[in-house]
């Protein structure tokens, strides 16, 4: 019941800021177990935005997402020695939003890879139902080729940086448990697959059953292949981007 708008869905634009890349294999968050402080926060989001909230349509959260799936390089059904992201996309143009339910087929060309979109609840979102959406001051300008934020209408703005609201929240909730949300998943592809680099240091993540550690590749980086015929979902791999 914030905003003026008790009735519409507040929803959450994120991005991964700092995924390999140019930057190379260390260029990752690793917070190890024990005392948050305030260079946590900064690596977390180590921008000087502020929180802002746009009213949207369905529409427009349809045409932000199909933004977000340039990320991914087109891939061709029934091969599998294929790269998973478009290296000439940053990741922190790749948002992921909260508070939805969605279906990326990166076989389809951008501009139709968004399918299935709903709320978090199952309620399919219409293109003209009105939402909330919470992002940065710097995507809220359309920063990134979002061009979907110019239609939408500000209806708040934060002051303070959001690297500053995260360092308070951090410090109210005294214990922070992190946990991976289920926002989205690829479309099953049938005999297809794709591989992707990501750095040394997640030589301790566990991949799914559709993720297999392949081995070494190019400047530090270790490389996994995905299959795309298991229908799993979906977040954002630890990747190399042109960030």
């Amino acid at each position: 019941r914030v905003l003026g708008a008790p009735d519409l869905p507040l929803l959450t634009a994120v991005a991964p800021y700092r995924s390999g890349g140019r930057a190379g294999p260390e260029n990752y968050v690793t917070i190890p177990a024990g005392p948050l402080s305030v260079r946590h926060a900064a690596d977390i989001y180590p921008y000087p935005n502020a929180l802002c909230v746009l009213r949207l349509t369905g529409a427009d959260i349809a045409d932000w997402l199909e933004t977000a799936a340039q990320a991914y390089a087109r891939i061709e059904r029934g091969r599998h020695d294929q790269p998973l992201f478009d290296p000439s996309i940053p990741s922190y143009n790749a948002d992921v939003i909260h508070g939805l339910r969605y279906v990326i087929d990166p076989s389809r060309p951008v501009g139709a890879r968004i399918a299935d979109l709903r709320l978090a609840d199952g309620t399919v979102l219409t293109p003209d139902r009105a939402v909330l959406l919470a992002t940065n001051g710097y995507r809220a300008g359309g920063g990134g080729s979002y061009d979907a934020a110019l239609r939408g209408e500000t209806v708040y703005e934060e002051r303070q940086p959001l690297r500053d609201v995260l360092l308070a929240w951090m410090r109210a909730q005294g214990r922070v448990v992190p946990r991976a949300a289920r926002v989205w998943r690829f479309a099953t592809l049938e005999a297809t697959g794709a591989w992707f680099d990501c750095g040394p240091r997640h030589k301790t993540w566990t991949p799914g059953a559709h993720i297999s550690r392949v081995g070494a590749a190019a400047d530090g980086f270790g490389r996994y292949a995905i299959d795309l015929s298991v229908a799993a979902t979906g977040v954002r791999a630890p990747g190399r981007d042109a960030a």
